[in-house]
């Protein structure tokens, strides 16, 4: 087993299983600029190393699996060119994790949310524990959802899209179920065994027949992700200038 520090992420390699770890210093795995730049290389160099089978991002145990953007950061954005940028740092993490062509696992526990809702549905199955929170919250707190519902439509259809974005609550678990959201949902102490296993099962299918499949799978995802960024930066930046996101975040960091 070996473990690697990388800025924001914990890379630690299992047999054949690379486990990617958000490593931001709350508990609730805020994700920074840093951090997006440091899973986005994660993933890529995953896809390229040979010895890497299946890849499993995790928060880590007894944390978030992420509760969304670092608002220590994006509360000071005006709506100009950082926000531009910030758009363009999401997406390039979501596509790194959609092009890595081996099996992708989320584990997932206590708070999904936002930014980390949505890098989860940019993997192949999603685990989470009984007490997982999934949350698309941008709408009441004054942020644009455009990735957001350009996920959800696109992996749900409209209806169930319309109902997580308008709705801005805790996803029911059932439904997330139902839905697929979620592939299966495990005690919390089960997590971390029930997701390796699956890693494992996954990691021992033929590589190329798996690599050419997903391929395929997701490349009407990435193209559209790709399409959809100058109305995202636009969006936001709307979003940004009008100022209701950062009262909201500051109201939220002075608690």
């Amino acid at each position: 087993m070996e473990t690697q520090l990388q800025s924001s992420v914990i890379e630690k390699m299992v047999d054949d299983v690379l486990i990617i770890q958000l490593n931001a210093t709350h508990h609730h795995n805020p994700i920074s600029a840093e951090m997006e730049k440091a899973m986005a290389k994660c993933l890529k160099e995953a896809n390229e190393n040979d010895e890497v089978r299946a890849v499993i991002i995790t928060g880590g145990r007894e944390r978030s699996f992420s509760v969304g953007g670092d608002f220590k950061e994006v509360k000071h954005f005006t709506g100009g060119r950082e926000v531009d940028e910030w758009i363009d740092d999401i997406i390039e993490m979501y596509v790194a994790c959609l092009e890595v062509e081996k099996p992708t696992i989320a584990a997932l526990d206590n708070f999904v949310i936002g930014i980390g809702f949505q890098l989860a549905l940019c993997c192949d199955y999603r685990i989470a524990s009984s007490r997982s929170q999934l949350i698309m919250p941008e709408l009441k707190n004054g942020i644009a959802c455009v990735l957001g519902q350009y996920m959800l439509e696109k992996m749900l259809g409209r209806a169930a899209m319309q109902e997580i974005v308008f709705d801005c609550e805790t996803v029911p678990m059932e439904d997330c179920l139902h839905t697929k959201l979620l592939n299966k949902v495990v005690a919390p102490e089960e997590l971390s065994k029930y997701t390796m296993d699956m890693a494992a099962k996954l990691a021992a299918y033929p590589e190329v027949a798996f690599r050419l499949t997903k391929r395929e799978i997701n490349r009407d995802f990435v193209k559209g992700l790709r399409n959809i960024v100058p109305i995202a930066q636009a969006v936001h930046r709307a979003s940004f200038k009008e100022k209701s996101a950062q009262k909201f975040m500051n109201k939220i960091l002075n608690t």
